[in-house]
């Protein structure tokens, strides 16, 4: 879930966490008791109450790597084993 700010700036606001559809096409159908809500809902969680420990995870530097240096590294590879065989059987 997002918001907007008046400076058009979209911010993460929440996760949908659960969606429950209950097998009805209506969302929001109210019961004839005036309280009660049948059909679909959306949960979603509250990111502000995290927002310590995101700041923190964000703050600190990547401890795995990124699959396009995984990529690289492994291109490296390959080409410094292909270059030790080739010397090997001159």
């Amino acid at each position: 879930m997002f918001y907007k700010t008046i400076f058009g700036d979209w911010y993460l606001a929440g996760i949908a966490t659960a969606v429950s559809t209950s097998g009805s096409s209506a969302f929001a159908e109210t019961v004839a008791d005036g309280d009660s809500i049948i059909g679909d809902f959306n949960y979603f969680v509250d990111l502000s109450y995290y927002a310590d420990e995101i700041k923190d995870v964000i703050s600190r530097p990547p401890t795995v790597p990124e699959p396009m240096c995984v990529s690289i590294i492994s291109a490296l590879a390959a080409v410094a084993f292909a270059f030790k065989r080739a010397s090997r059987s001159r």
